[in-house]
């Protein structure tokens, strides 16, 4: 089993499996084995650094994305494909208002229980953890301006993470166990990660 040391803006994570995946808002750590421990440790010696993203490119690119439309209840969502790392490093960091028609979904390389928080995020999320299936497993309003304290994890095994505008959730009526409807195919196609 490989170790692997990754600098995360504020802090050096310590995880034993798969690597995690540093988001700019947010780390997310997908770890494949069965049993693995991350430590925060302060360490300043570590080889591999992930430079602070630049608010003037992160605010941006998430329009730039490929979109899909999703039904969630009785409205559907436009929402930006987070699929590459790099689209992931960015996520919605830096934006100052999400259209309430708008999100960000997160396709993973494989089933995982990721780990969101919401450093340099300025406007509050609903957070949705879906299955493989396109089932709602799990959720979370997120504040704005979180730190590596305020953690978000899922407890299930996910593929997708949906983040739409705070309190959607619930004045939608979403609920756990709910499916969302995807485009046809989409839940089919394997996830690319260039």
């Amino acid at each position: 089993m490989r170790h692997h040391l990754y600098w995360t803006r504020s802090t050096f994570t310590f995880v034993t499996g798969t690597p995690p995946y540093v988001t700019g808002l947010f780390l997310v750590m997908c770890l494949t084995s069965s049993i693995a421990t991350a430590h925060v440790t302060a360490l300043v010696s570590a080889n591999r650094y992930s430079a602070p993203t630049h608010q003037a490119v992160s605010s941006q690119g998430w329009l730039k994305l490929p979109t899909i439309q999703v039904k969630m209840a009785r409205k559907v969502f436009i929402l930006s494909m987070a699929r590459t790392a790099q689209a992931q490093k960015h996520g919605l960091m830096f934006i100052h208002a999400l259209p309430a028609n708008r999100g960000m979904i997160f396709v993973f390389r494989r089933n995982c229980k990721p780990i969101f928080w919401m450093k340099n995020t300025y406007i509050p999320l609903d957070l949705i953890y879906v299955s493989a299936n396109g089932v709602i497993r799990q959720h979370y309003t997120m504040a704005a301006n979180g730190n590596a304290h305020h953690l978000y994890p899922s407890h299930h095994p996910i593929l997708y993470a949906i983040e739409i505008g705070a309190g959607l959730y619930h004045k939608l009526g979403l609920k756990t166990g709910q499916k969302l409807g995807f485009p046809p195919g989409f839940l089919k196609a394997v996830p690319q990660h260039p």
